[in-house]
């Protein structure tokens, strides 16, 4: 396991960067209690060395603070994305992921686990922004699990899209469920994603469940691009359960194209 380190900055929070934060290329790793802040590039990265290599599995990076001071109360950003994810059955879990100059976290590979996490917040209320410059989560892979997340305070909140240099790559199967997207911990005011909620772009049959997309500086979940076969159920959308108001700045949904 990697435990208790700090990586990317000095013990007062002065940023001392390594190129990128961590990087696993194998598979059963643990990543725990860990600040992984000011590096050059990624904070986490779990990939491939090689293109002929077998993807990474079974890794777990969980209950780190990834893009902040050690306080998590404000940022000292990696330049890149948080955590990215180019394996399968990897677990991201009970992170705080804000502050990052990327997306908070990217996930290229399929049946992966993020769960638990504040992306784009502080760390003890969940009621300020510390948003990641490129959006809180970026889905290109497929049949991964995002669920009973916060993700307030981002460019963006989860975003489901073709990857811009891997056409290969298009979100399908995905499991969107109970996450609270633009609002703060308590589910009593806002914490805006600036540029909406939830975007499905080239995005198929991913079901959306139990979400509470409220809050959103535009749109609240918004499905375009031929996406198709997506499924929205049971989600609160401009209202919070107890029906506290907390309106999107945009349509609550909004369908363009040929999307389904």
């Amino acid at each position: 396991s990697i435990a208790a380190n700090i990586i990317g900055l000095q013990a007062d929070d002065t940023p001392r960067p390594n190129r990128l934060g961590i990087r696993l290329a194998g598979n059963g790793t643990e990543v725990r209690n860990n600040l992984i802040s000011g590096n050059i590039d990624f904070g986490v990265v779990i990939d491939r060395l090689a293109a002929g290599d077998a993807f990474p599995m079974d890794n777990v990076v969980r209950s780190n603070f990834i893009g902040t001071n050690s306080a998590g109360t404000a940022a000292v950003a990696n330049s890149g994305p948080g955590v990215s994810i180019e394996g399968n059955q990897n677990e991201i879990s009970y992170n705080l992921v804000s502050g990052n100059a990327g997306v908070g976290i990217s996930v290229l590979g399929n049946t992966n686990t993020v769960f638990g996490n504040k992306i784009g917040t502080n760390h003890l209320l969940g009621d300020t922004a510390i948003g990641n410059t490129e959006g809180g989560i970026a889905i290109f892979g497929s049949s991964n699990f995002i669920r009973s997340n916060l993700i307030s305070g981002n460019l963006g909140g989860i975003a489901l899209q073709r990857h811009p240099d891997r056409p290969d790559l298009s979100p399908t199967g995905n499991i969107i469920d109970d996450n609270n997207i633009g609002v703060n911990a308590a589910l009593t005011a806002a914490v805006p994603n600036a540029s909406g909620g939830i975007a499905l772009l080239n995005a198929t049959n991913n079901q959306l469940t139990r979400n509470i997309v409220a809050g959103n500086g535009t749109v609240g979940i918004g499905i375009a691009q031929g996406s198709t076969g997506n499924t929205l159920t049971l989600n609160y959308i401009g209202v919070a359960p107890g029906g506290v108001v907390i309106p999107n700045d945009g349509p609550g949904i909004y369908i363009k194209e040929s999307a389904g």
